[in-house]
């Protein structure tokens, strides 16, 4: 009995012992399964945020691809919308040049023009003195000043060469002043186109015609009475048109 009960207390100690260690290896166990599943779970959950992420960069990433496509064509099209309006500015300067070239020289073309009326008026026979100067002084002070467009200069210098024109198929009936042997009178004046001008005076006693060659009005013998003092009806319209002689004179070119 004295052997047995040793052995039984060192047994019991033994299962004692043994039952600790196992418990405590399962202990450890447990906290070694706890700690793979916790390491597992971080993992997992890296993975979940790394793809989640991941997800997000792609999407960013197709994002910045489609908006990076978007404007190179943008850039493309703007460079070609550049490229056309650079062409057009450029043909515009042309166009700009060659319009102030052709304003200069068309400029200096009127002015010829006008200078050309000009004398021509000037050894023209003297009608409508004041009318006439007056629309050649306005027209040369249009092409004198530099705000009056160029399509305007030239409208009104073919305005005075037609009005000019038109004086030689028209006739004429007016009451004025002449200068006639060192003094003034008043007559009426017939003007026959561009070629002549008559003058009698109201009683009809002299009549006459202004003389190209002396630049003078001059007194016509009595034969030539009838014909004008007929002229001067038809132009007043006193009586119908018909055929007269008129002594026109010379006619040079």
């Amino acid at each position: 009995m004295a052997v047995v009960l040793p052995l039984m207390l060192l047994v019991g100690l033994g299962q004692a012992q043994e039952a600790e260690n196992k418990a405590a290896a399962a202990k450890t166990a447990q906290g070694t399964v706890t700690e793979a599943i916790n390491i597992g779970q971080d993992e997992q959950n890296q993975r979940n945020a790394w793809e989640t992420e991941k997800s997000g960069l792609k999407q960013r990433y197709q994002k910045a691809q489609a908006d990076a496509e978007f404007f190179e064509d943008r850039v493309v099209r703007e460079q070609a919308a550049c490229d056309a309006l650079g062409k057009k500015v450029n043909e515009l300067e042309r166009r700009l040049f060659e319009s102030t070239r052709l304003a200069d020289c068309l400029q200096d073309s009127l002015v010829v023009l006008l200078d050309r009326l000009t004398s021509q008026v000037a050894v023209d026979l003297p009608f409508l003195p004041r009318e006439r100067e007056h629309r050649l002084v306005s027209v040369r002070k249009d092409l004198d000043d530099p705000t009056v467009p160029v399509a305007d200069k030239l409208r009104r210098v073919l305005e005075a060469y037609q009005i000019e024109a038109q004086y030689g198929g028209t006739i004429e009936l007016v009451s004025d002043q002449i200068f006639f042997v060192d003094r003034e009178i008043h007559v009426d004046i017939l003007r026959v186109g561009r070629l002549a001008l008559f003058w009698r005076t109201p009683d009809g006693s002299k009549v006459g015609a202004w003389d190209q060659s002396t630049e003078l009005w001059v007194e016509l013998p009595r034969n030539s009475h009838r014909a004008i003092a007929e002229a001067m009806d038809m132009a007043a319209r006193m009586r119908p048109v018909q055929v007269i002689g008129l002594p026109l004179g010379r006619i040079e070119r």
